[in-house]
């Protein structure tokens, strides 16, 4: 789900425009024009990695980490690092810190704890012992959490973060059940965090995204009609009821499965 390599693209399609020039060229003034063009498309070629990379860091990336049916997802903006979720499933909390290693995180800007629940808080000690959150938002106190008193940490049902660069971030607990919506220029990820999530339990407007991003068997209850994709962080297969359903709907769905992280790319 990752759409990357804009800058490459871009770059091949002039090679291959100035490359038909040439040929033009070439069958009018023979080779005096065969140097110039094979150090034009040289330079063109060579210079688009750096491009991806420039045109890249404006980009926003979702990553929905192969997690073993826990919530983890990485939210990468403008140099900034949000995490959604700190749950490691069946693995040990480590594996958390190695796979936000593996993307280069060093630092993290915002930790939300969606629920305290083990599936989305059971590598809280690692992750704000390795990359120091400057904020931490949860529902609630838990005993098991207590070491987060340390830290400051906001205790609120609902939360709003809107960065200067136009990504808003919304989270909202009611009743054991933890969601967020990330809106990016009219771009809506909706993140649920509670297989068990029922009906009414979402603000008005949140079933509105593009995106569902969601941690076991997406809702049957939710209504699809604007969604171009669901993602989940199961860990087996969907069965054929879901996956029925995504086709009528023109759905593209994807699993972790232990089949590995999903990126989600969206345009800068």
């Amino acid at each position: 789900l990752s759409v990357n390599g804009s800058s490459v693209l871009i770059a091949l399609s002039f090679s291959l425009l100035i490359l038909a020039f040439a040929v033009m060229i070439f069958k009018k003034n023979g080779k005096r024009t065969t140097g110039i063009t094979a150090f034009v498309l040289t330079v063109i070629l060579a210079s688009a990695p750096l491009g991806d990379y420039l045109f890249s860091k404006n980009k926003t990336y979702i990553t929905v980490f192969d997690n073993e049916n826990a919530s983890a997802y990485l939210v990468t903006h403008a140099g900034q690092n949000i995490l959604l979720g700190c749950g490691s499933g069946l693995k040990s909390p480590q594996s958390l810190i190695y796979a936000l290693e593996n993307k280069n995180i060093r630092s993290l800007n915002t930790l939300v704890i969606p629920a305290t629940t083990p599936a989305e808080s059971s590598a809280a000690y690692e992750v704000c012992n390795t990359f120091s959150p400057r904020n931490i938002v949860l529902p609630k106190k838990e005993h098991a959490l207590s070491f987060l008193e340390s830290c400051t940490p906001f205790y609120v049902s609902s939360y709003k973060q809107k960065l200067s660069s136009g990504l808003e971030i919304d989270y909202m607990y009611k009743d054991g059940n933890g969601s967020v919506l990330l809106d990016y220029r009219g771009v809506k990820v909706l993140f649920l965090f509670t297989p068990a999530l029922s009906e009414g339990k979402l603000p008005a407007g949140w079933e509105d995204a593009e995106i569902l991003v969601c941690r076991g068997k997406p809702p049957l209850w939710l209504n699809y009609n604007s969604f171009k994709a669901v993602i989940s962080s199961y860990n087996q297969p969907i069965e054929s009821e879901y996956t029925m359903r995504f086709d009528r709907n023109r759905i593209k769905f994807y699993n972790t499965a232990d089949c590995g992280d999903i990126t989600i790319s969206l345009p800068a």
